[in-house]
């Protein structure tokens, strides 16, 4: 006989952890599948008693990461490969080395993700209520009770024989658990009852779709930014009147920090010629940070010392010419930035690389290392060129103690 009740199921309590065991065994043993138990800390075998079956929160985990992983890779490979292909240092398209760092974190991302969500909806939370929370004494479940509770919806619930069974346990108490306003009826008898969350869950897929489809109801395809093309470099539009998808420089104005009043600073050249001079004064900071810039950009084609036979010039690379020779150790000092600004020869423009300042520093630094390899003894003063004497005659008054020992130290032996 069905019988439909306002109860949610039975709640038998212990007062010792072994019989909440026992019983979850027996009422398991019985046929009963839909129950619980409820205790102040974790109970060893309690899982396995009550017949719960292994979590299915590792698998969830794996889909996710294979999600991740997969989805990660080509996210990267379609936007490299098909999407907006850019030759980056001659690197084939599909430069899949650079993608691992992406795709391992994707992956964890994911993981992590369904891991959580995964844990949320197998648990069924959030539940703000729950009608075990109607039972006044369930609260001791946190801190001395032990509780087993069948639930109505349970096959072979039936409110008199499942109430003489837990009686058999012999437990300290015995409760109806009400449904409360939340829960409706269920039939006890067969189980079988509509599950409460699946309009609930269908709705909120249903918001989900709207909000993913959604875009702007405006006629305008310029505000269509939800399904607009992209388009290739010069490549034509019918957005514009000219039939252009580049669009010019507004007539007039100046993008902020491209104003250039200082033709001297930023081209190098005075009245058309390269200049002879520095457009600001050279300190020692400043040819420190022009080594450290020359280093960096110019040393592995011109070596350290600036005589053209950089490391890849022993590899193969064009040679560039020595800055000692006479025509470049002559050349106004404007020369030097020009070259570096626009290029000359094989040389590329460094022009998107180094900075203004940076450039001259460099064409100072190249000043030190003409004077390193051409100095005027005459340019010295009196007290530098005696040491520079001293320093050159060192090794030849050591070489020459050296030969006249030899032989002493021959004729020792």
């Amino acid at each position: 006989m069905r019988s439909r009740l306002h109860i949610y199921g039975l709640l038998a309590e212990f007062d010792q952890p072994d019989r909440l065991l026992h019983a979850a065994r027996t009422a398991h043993k019985a046929g009963y599948k839909r129950m619980d138990g409820y205790a102040p800390f974790p109970i060893h075998g309690l899982a396995a008693a009550l017949g719960l079956r292994s979590s299915r929160l590792p698998l969830i985990v794996l889909a996710g990461g294979i999600v991740g992983c997969f989805g990660g890779f080509f996210m990267q490979w379609f936007a490299n490969v098909v999407h907006y292909p850019m030759n980056i240092g001659g690197r084939p398209f599909n430069s899949w080395p650079a993608f691992i760092i992406i795709t391992f974190e994707t992956t964890i991302l994911c993981a992590g993700l369904a891991a959580v969500l995964g844990m949320l909806a197998l648990n069924g939370l959030p539940q703000p209520y729950h009608p075990l929370f109607n039972v006044a004494h369930f609260e001791l479940a946190s801190r001395t009770h032990f509780f087993l509770c069948i639930e109505a919806i349970d096959k072979k619930f039936d409110l008199t024989q499942t109430a003489e069974f837990l009686k058999s346990l012999n437990p300290t108490n015995i409760t109806i658990v009400p449904a409360g306003r939340l829960q409706k009826p269920v039939e006890t008898a067969t189980g079988h009852a509509t599950p409460a969350r699946l309009p609930m869950i269908l709705l909120c897929c249903g918001m989900l779709g709207l909000l993913v489809g959604c875009e702007h109801p405006a006629d305008n395809e310029l505000f269509k930014m939800d399904d607009h093309g992209r388009l290739m470099p010069m490549e034509p539009s019918e957005v514009f009147a000219d039939g252009t998808s580049a669009r010019p420089l507004v007539e007039g104005t100046v993008a902020r920090g491209d104003l250039r009043l200082d033709p001297h600073l930023f081209t190098g050249k005075v009245d058309g010629k390269a200049a002879e001079t520095f457009p600001f004064p050279i300190t020692r900071a400043r040819l420190e940070r022009g080594r450290q810039q020359y280093q960096i950009n110019c040393a592995h084609c011109h070596n350290d010392t600036g005589d053209g036979d950089g490391m890849i010039v022993r590899r193969g690379f064009t040679r560039p010419p020595s800055y000692h020779e006479d025509r470049l150790r002559t050349a106004p000092v404007g020369h030097f930035y020009d070259v570096i600004t626009n290029g000359w020869g094989a040389m590329y423009s460094h022009n998107d690389k180094v900075s203004v300042e940076d450039r001259w520093a460099i064409a100072a630094y190249i000043r030190v290392l003409q004077f390193s390899q051409n100095a005027d003894m005459n340019a010295l003063s009196p007290e530098d060129q005696n040491q520079l004497a001293a320093a050159i005659a060192a090794p030849t008054t050591a070489a020459s103690a050296g030969s006249t020992t030899a032989p002493a130290a021959g004729g020792a032996h």
